[in-house]
């Protein structure tokens, strides 16, 4: 009489905090019927997220993720391209500005070495 209906050793009933507030769930949950959604134990939802959750889609509009030769190394570099709808909230803490202002000189500079290693492999082969 102490064995839960569901055949996992633990109770089907309501899922606990530690399942709430979690980007994945939220997606799977608003894919599933209202009276599914108290169906699911901890343990089967860590399940689903360990093999779902790396492989949904992050909703962006333009996701562009490729690999490119370093030729001076002979390594690759990989790049990703990601754009979409802006979701944030327009109030953004000041202190993250130098970050932004750091991440994008960087970058920059990224892409000028890759414009110029493109550029000596064209020169190189014409």
């Amino acid at each position: 009489m102490g064995e839960p209906a569901n055949g996992e050793g633990e109770p089907s009933g309501p899922r606990t905090a530690t399942s709430s507030n979690d980007p994945f769930l939220e997606q799977f949950f608003a894919r599933l019927p209202a009276k599914l959604h108290t169906s699911f134990t901890d343990r089967q939802l860590a399940a689903l997220k360990s093999v779902f959750g790396e492989a949904t889609h992050t909703g962006h509009g333009l996701d562009l993720r490729l690999s490119v030769p370093l030729p001076p190394t002979g390594k690759r570099a990989y790049l990703v391209l990601l754009g979409g709808r802006h979701r944030r909230k327009r109030e953004r803490p000041k202190r993250r500005r130098r970050g932004r202002i750091v991440a994008i000189v960087v970058g920059g500079l990224f892409v000028a070495q890759i414009i110029v290693a493109l550029t000596a492999i064209v020169l190189m082969l014409g």
